[in-house]
């Protein structure tokens, strides 16, 4: 069982990578992660470049096997302790794939493929923040599953 964090980006940020690394480590305490960035298609026309990054995502055969769960703004708004239940129930699955989308957004495709469909918040957040936000929640939802003293709620 793997799961995967997958991210656009083109060369991130190095205080991005330090936390992403850091909480990466600290899940594959419980599960396998490994994180894979797709280079943006970011091109002057969003359609054309979202349609291009749905297009390589397909061609990583290996991934689009696995669940999908997207995370976009149009996605349901979670608690911490609802993705904890969702975590329990994809643990349970083979191969998970989260995907935070490059800042222009993804093609309605992704949506359309996954199995679900998360918002972080109403707020808008660069997609930096938004891949941080995602990794931790991962590992705090799996504090919350192993009654770990991280999340006080």
């Amino acid at each position: 069982m793997s799961w995967t964090l997958l991210t656009f980006d083109h060369k991130p940020a190095s205080w991005l990578e330090d936390r992403l690394a850091m909480y990466l480590k600290r899940l594959n305490h419980w599960i396998d992660v490994e994180h894979k960035i797709i280079t943006p298609s970011g091109l002057s026309q969003l359609q054309q470049a979202k349609q291009l990054d749905w297009e390589k995502f397909q061609h990583h055969k290996i991934l689009s096997k696995k669940t999908l769960v997207v995370f976009d703004e149009n996605g349901s708004l979670m608690t911490s302790d609802k993705l904890s239940k969702l975590v329990a129930q994809w643990e349970l699955q083979r191969d998970v794939c989260f995907v935070v989308g490059p800042s222009y957004g993804l093609s309605p495709l992704w949506r359309d493929h996954a199995t679900s469909c998360l918002s972080l918040s109403n707020l808008t957040l660069t997609h930096e923040f938004a891949q941080l936000l995602v990794t931790e929640q991962l590992f705090r939802a799996f504090t919350i599953l192993k009654g770990l003293p991280y999340h006080i709620a």
